[in-house]
């Protein structure tokens, strides 16, 4: 699309900054990539349940170009904060996935490996290196995908830069760029990337993904506003991946497992285990209801946590050894011995229900304010991926008035989100920034609490050759 007048300054200044890191070349698209805030919907996105999630107006951006012909480079990286993200050249690509040394720029290497793996090797020629300078006012390691928004950005500039933008719908995008997180480490679903890509201003999106990937709009409940608000706590998704994120991933492929076979159904249906998950199981045994269905996982699973010999003895090892092989499972076998089954299962099927109630409308916004604090609730006990930080933020809302409020994003730090009545916010984020910011000596100021309204998803600008 051609770049609007009233583009950001951000997108100006990366725009500038593209022609003096590389010569006075002239970038030739700019992308702009949203963060989102999760309303509800925690952890089950990669279960194959719906969420609600919608983007926020805090945005990466990416101007991006190709080289002169003639250079075996693949990708030159740089960002305008140079201090702390120093620039990369990439001349070729990784002998392993997931990329073993964290770098920021992995997500963009992310990215690239992904349209390639979808569109094949010739849709990305080589002999001209692409180019980006990266910049954005998305809160880092917060819970508002930061690295999704990233790895979309990528996506889309380079596919731009060669003049493909047409090879792919943007659902198709948005699970390509879900899978390209694979490559960094992480096995999340595809809820991040879809919010990011199909986001429509004023709503929330309701994203399911079964049978197949499905995005709506939603309005927001009638007479409410929403506020997001970071706690402070770093939350390193990809860092912290084998004893976090996707451990839990690997506890529900199992607990999956465990009840499919627990209630005798064809072995054949598990047709891959490192994707088997709650909602096909649902499928498979033809229940419909959640509650009904989470009856019947309660009969089967464990209520103490498993070993890893306790799993070994009934899972059989060809359904160990897939999981293992998988790009995310061998790390997270090896360095835990207590996986909770049940505990994760209660969750999924229960914030499933949240999602359900929540997305309907016709409650007033007293009960929907309880939603969002039963989602934490279920996120900090059966899900376990809160910390005592964002437990505090979340009553420190609620002490100040709020509806109801919860943690958005992966957990274990980053951001709460709440919801309070119409006119309130101000006056409620105040009281937060005393009771919470203050009381810790932090600056609770807009870049880290902020009102928001539903934004567009990502877009990108073709630049005038």
């Amino acid at each position: 699309m051609p770049i609007e007048p009233s583009m950001p300054s951000l997108a100006d200044d990366v725009r500038a900054a593209y022609c003096n890191d590389f010569g006075g070349a002239s970038s030739k698209v700019v992308v702009r990539s949203p963060g989102r805030v999760n309303l509800i919907g925690e952890h089950i996105d990669y279960n194959g349940f719906g969420v609600l999630p919608c983007a926020i107006e805090r945005y990466t951006f990416i101007a991006a170009g190709l080289s002169e012909e003639g250079t075996s480079d693949l990708l030159s990286l740089r960002h305008m904060d140079e201090k702390e993200f120093t620039p990369k050249v990439i001349t070729a690509l990784p002998d392993t996935t997931p990329i073993p040394v964290h770098h920021w720029t992995n997500y963009v290497l992310a990215a690239y490996l992904g349209l390639r793996e979808k569109l094949g090797a010739e849709a990305l020629p080589t002999g001209r290196c692409i180019r980006m300078v990266v910049t954005g006012n998305l809160p880092r390691a917060a819970g508002v995908s930061s690295s999704s928004s990233l790895v979309v950005a990528a996506a889309l500039a380079i596919l731009g830069v060669f003049g493909i933008e047409d090879k792919l719908t943007r659902l198709q995008l948005a699970g390509v760029c879900a899978a390209c997180e694979r490559f960094v480490g992480t096995a999340g679903g595809g809820m991040d990337q879809a919010a990011i890509l199909l986001s429509r201003r004023g709503a929330a999106t309701h994203i399911t993904f079964t049978p197949v990937l499905k995005a709506g709009p939603v309005p927001l409940p009638q007479g409410s506003q929403f506020i997001v608000a970071n706690s402070l706590v770093s939350s390193a998704k990809a860092e912290t991946a084998p004893f976090r994120y996707n451990k839990r991933v690997f506890e529900c492929r199992i607990a999956a497992y465990l009840v499919h076979k627990g209630l005798g159904l064809d072995e054949a249906l598990v047709k891959d285990i490192c994707t088997y998950n709650f909602a096909d199981l649902m499928n498979n045994t033809a229940v419909t209801d959640l509650s009904q269905m989470l009856n019947k996982c309660e009969a089967i699973l464990p209520e103490e946590p498993q070993t890893r010999e306790q799993i070994s003895a009934v899972v059989p090892q060809s359904i160990i050894d897939r999981l293992l092989d998988h790009r995310c499972g061998r790390s997270v076998w090896e360095l835990n011995d207590d996986f909770h089954l049940l505990e994760r299962t209660r969750h999924v099927y229960t914030e499933a229900n949240r999602v359900l109630a929540f997305a309907a409308g016709g409650k007033c916004l007293t009960d929907l304010g309880h939603m969002l604090t039963d989602s934490h609730k279920s996120c900090s006990g059966d899900y376990d991926c809160s910390c005592s930080e964002l437990d505090d933020l979340v009553k420190c809302f609620l002490e100040a008035g709020a509806l109801g409020a919860r943690l958005t994003g992966a957990g274990w730090g980053g951001c709460v989100v709440a919801m309070v009545r119409e006119g309130d916010s101000e006056r409620v984020m105040a009281a937060v920034r005393k009771s919470y910011y203050d009381k810790r000596g932090l600056a609770g100021t807009s870049d880290v609490m902020f009102s928001f309204e539903p934004a567009d998803g990502a877009q990108d600008f073709r630049l005038p050759e």
